[in-house]
């Protein structure tokens, strides 16, 4: 596995030992392993829909996919080697068509710009059968606010952990930097 998609994988495990917002979004189907693939500025999930992600008439609730969207953006951020993405500023959030219950979406992430403190992204819901596009929206996240944190934490390094497929790999809480093909840590 790639060291891009660990590390991605290790700030959402790292989100979801929290058990806080993320982690009742995520519930007991998705975790870590959701995080297909990420490459610097690029992040593929997929996401089991659950009862408790559902609306009245049975759909995937739209708050949850703002969430969603909330989460999947920060982790393209991630993806360039922030462990700490900062805040969001902005979410935009446009629903296609409807999600059912037990559906698993293709949910892809990426950073359409980043600057020194700021980044723009975009999320797409994709039927992975039909490729079709489900929801898609937007977020711009603020790291200024954890810039002097992951300056503390300074360039750390990569501790692989791998005990099994599944496993997430554990990184000290601190930046990194990857190739640009994501494979490995410079």
């Amino acid at each position: 596995m790639a060291a891009c998609t660990k590390f991605v994988r290790s700030v959402l495990d790292n989100s979801l030992k929290n058990k806080g917002h993320d982690w009742s979004v995520y519930g007991a189907l998705n975790g870590a392993h959701s995080v297909v693939s990420a490459t610097p500025g690029y992040v593929h999930l997929k996401f089991h829909v659950d009862k408790h992600n559902l609306n009245r008439q049975g759909t995937l609730n739209g708050g949850c996919i703002s969430s969603l969207i909330d989460s999947a953006g920060s982790l393209a951020v991630s993806s360039h080697g922030l462990f700490f993405t900062g805040v969001s500023t902005d979410i935009t959030t446009t629903f296609v068509k409807p999600i059912p219950y037990n559906e698993v979406v293709d949910i892809f992430a990426r950073t359409a710009s980043m600057g020194r403190t700021m980044a723009f992204t975009r999320v797409d819901f994709c039927s992975p059968e039909s490729g079709k596009l489900l929801a898609y929206g937007s977020e711009c996240n603020d790291f200024h606010v954890t810039s002097t944190f992951n300056e503390f934490q300074g360039h750390t390094k990569y501790i692989a952990n791998s005990q099994g497929k599944d496993s997430v790999s554990q990184f000290m809480q601190g930046n990194v930097t990857f190739s640009n093909d994501g494979e490995n840590v410079l």
